[in-house]
Parts: C-alpha cells; sequence; structure tokens
C-alpha cells in the first residue's frame, strides 16, 4: 500500500518515457471503458520526450514499504495551445497543464488535486498569476473535478479535430502564498 501522506513530486529524467506512457496508457484504457474519447490516438511521444529533457514533465511518488513508486504524472509548461487559448488570453499570465495522469489503482487518493496544488505553488514561483488547463468537452465527470478544486471554466472551444476545449483556469495568489 502507497502511502499517500509521502507524496513528493519528482522530474522525469530521460529514459523513464516508459513510466509516463504506461500512466497515460492505462488512463486511455480506463476512460475508453466509461465511453471517453480521450487519448485513443497516438500519443506524441516525441512531444513527450522532449518535455523530459526539458525538464517540463514531473512525477507524484509515494512511498511504498522502504521504497518511493511513481503514482502520477503532469506536464507544466508555458505552452499554451493556440487551437484553444488565443493573443486576448494574456497567455503569459500563465503556466499551463498538459498530460495529467495517475496510476489507477491509485486513482480517487487525492493525488490529481497534490499535482495540481503543486503546480500552482510552481506558477507563483514563476510569478504567474493563473494556472490553465484544457479538458475533453466530453467529460463532465472531470470538468466537474476541476470546479471543485476551485478551477473556472473560462469558456468551451470546439475543433472538430480535437476532443479536447473545455477551459479551464485557477487564479493564483502572489508568491509564497
Amino acid at each position: 500500500m502507497t502511502d499517500y501522506s509521502s507524496l513528493e513530486m519528482r522530474v522525469a529524467v530521460p529514459g523513464e518515457l516508459n513510466i509516463v506512457l504506461d500512466l497515460m496508457g492505462e488512463a486511455a484504457s480506463w476512460l475508453k471503458s466509461i465511453g471517453v474519447d480521450q487519448w485513443q490516438g497516438p500519443f506524441r511521444v516525441e512531444r513527450i520526450a522532449d518535455g523530459i529533457a526539458a525538464g517540463r514533465v514531473w512525477f507524484a511518488e509515494g512511498k511504498r514499504g522502504v521504497d518511493r513508486e511513481v503514482v502520477g504524472t503532469i506536464t507544466v509548461d508555458e505552452f499554451a495551445d493556440m487551437d484553444f487559448w488565443t493573443e486576448a488570453d494574456d497567455l503569459d499570465s500563465a503556466l499551463y497543464v498538459h498530460r495529467m495522469a495517475v496510476r489507477r489503482e491509485d486513482a480517487g487518493r487525492g493525488i490529481g488535486a497534490f499535482m495540481l496544488e503543486w503546480a500552482a505553488k510552481l506558477g507563483r514561483d514563476h510569478g504567474k498569476s493563473r494556472l490553465r488547463l484544457d479538458a475533453n468537452r466530453d467529460n463532465t465527470s472531470l470538468q466537474r473535478y476541476y470546479q471543485r478544486l476551485g478551477w473556472q471554466h473560462v469558456r468551451t472551444v470546439y475543433r472538430s479535430w480535437r476532443p479536447s476545449g473545455a477551459l479551464f483556469e485557477l487564479p493564483l495568489g502572489p508568491r509564497g502564498s
């Protein structure tokens, strides 16, 4: 059993691409089983590998016995997906969350909230005023999850080639809060 009180974030390093792909693949299989068309196409492996090399991909780890185990992943960067966000959104004021996934056996135990809180702190530390993400338009339970955590729905954008487009942001308090 993983000790969730011991959760810590650490940056992914080259050679750990398969850990990210396994977490995302597990999440994609589960999403498909509940009828959500998210992450069903091939993963952008090169983009994920580039994110790891640039230090933008992170792992949540918890203690299992004497060892630490990866229980989730999140990518946080300054990349505003221009399919959804526009210059009018003050793009530089935010950090953006991508590809967040929690190991299925550890789901429902606050790991996603832990990673998002950590990302909010990272945003404040970088002088950003908000954290943003885009979610699948049809995954209303995920959208409600973000809202329960204090995220605000900005708008929903429809692009025929993308199932995502429900845009959310979390206002960030001042640095150190």
